[in-house]
């Protein structure tokens, strides 16, 4: 007789509800840190996984990233790579810098940047 393989579909065992509900609560927990302007602060993916086994869940690292992947369907993007003669051009943006204050009251201050487009001397 050839041999028989299961072919159905496999339940996950480690990615339980309980894990599921963890990681939707990071990811929130970074969005709410972007939206206070402290995007460097996020967690990522290695950091989340890093969380779930110090709370004591048995998860792979693979099984985190699909499931966030799974959780946040992002888009793609695409660079291309552009190259400058010295002194050919020049960039000019406004960024809003959020900054703690004295007395820990975080201000937001805007700021206009020139960069250089060969050196990104700003």
């Amino acid at each position: 007789m050839p041999p028989k393989y299961k072919t159905g579909p496999r339940t996950k065992k480690a990615m339980t509800d309980e894990v599921i509900e963890r990681i939707k609560y990071y990811l929130k927990e970074n969005e709410n840190k972007r939206l206070m302007g402290l995007s460097k602060q996020q967690k990522k993916k290695v950091d989340i996984h890093q969380a779930l086994l110090a709370e004591g869940f048995g998860i792979s690292y693979t099984s985190v990233v699909n499931t966030i992947n799974n959780i946040e369907k992002v888009a793609k993007e695409a660079f291309i790579k552009q190259e400058y003669s010295k002194g050919d051009a020049a960039e000019f943006d406004w960024e809003t810098v959020k900054l703690y204050t004295e007395g820990s009251v975080l201000r937001e201050y805007q700021m206009a940047i020139f960069t250089s487009a060969y050196g990104n001397y700003r």
